[in-house]
C-alpha cells in the first residue's frame, strides 16, 4: 500500500519520474504528488493494475481523462485520487481513455427488471458519498428500479453489482 509518511513529495503541478498518487478535494484542491512505495517503476499496466487490487481498489475504475502528455499519464480513480505514471510505454491507452460502462459491455449479462421485465443498463456513477469514489450500479431503462436505491447497492466492484441485481428470490 501507498504510505504518505517518510514519502518524498513534489507539487501537485509537477511530473516527477517515479509513479506517485494524490487525493483530490476538487478541481481546484489537490494533495502534494505521493511517490508510491513499494512498486516497481516501469510497471506493465498489469503489474500496476496488479498493485492497485493489492490496495483493494478496483483496476477497472481507473480511467485517462485527465492528462496526458509525452512524459506521462495522469489517471483517475474516481472523483478522489490520482496516480501519475511516468513515460507509460507499452499500455493500452486507448483502453484506459474508454469510459467505463463502455468497456466489456458485450460480456455483461444483465438479467431484465424484477419488476416490470423492462430492460436494464450498468451504469458507472460517480457520486459524492462517505469515501465516494466512482461506483457501479443497474438500472431499469423503462421502471427507472436500481440497485442505489433503497439499499443503497453501489460498488466499486462491477461483478458484485451485476450479481446483486441478477439475484432473483424466484425463477419463472
Amino acid at each position: 500500500m501507498w504510505e504518505s509518511y517518510n514519502t518524498q513529495c513534489y507539487e501537485p503541478h509537477e511530473e516527477p519520474e517515479c509513479i506517485c498518487w494524490r487525493d483530490v478535494t476538487n478541481d481546484l484542491v489537490v494533495s502534494p504528488w505521493y511517490a508510491w512505495q513499494g512498486i516497481r517503476q516501469n510497471p506493465t499496466m498489469q503489474e500496476f493494475f496488479d498493485n492497485i487490487k493489492n490496495c483493494s481498489m478496483n483496476p477497472e475504475n481507473l480511467v485517462l481523462r485527465t492528462y496526458e502528455n509525452g512524459n506521462g499519464i495522469v489517471l483517475d480513480y474516481g472523483l478522489r485520487k490520482q496516480f501519475w505514471i511516468p513515460n507509460p510505454s507499452g499500455w493500452d491507452l486507448e483502453y484506459l481513455r474508454t469510459p467505463i460502462a463502455e468497456r466489456d459491455k458485450e460480456q455483461v449479462k444483465i438479467k431484465p427488471c424484477p419488476f416490470c421485465g423492462g430492460n436494464a443498463e450498468l451504469i458507472a456513477t460517480q457520486e459524492f458519498r462517505f469515501r465516494g469514489d466512482e461506483g457501479w450500479m443497474i438500472k431499469c431503462t423503462k421502471c427507472g428500479a436500481n440497485t442505489a436505491t433503497g439499499n443503497s447497492l453501489y460498488s466499486a466492484w462491477r461483478d458484485d453489482v451485476i450479481k446483486w441485481w441478477n439475484r432473483r428470490a424466484f425463477e419463472n
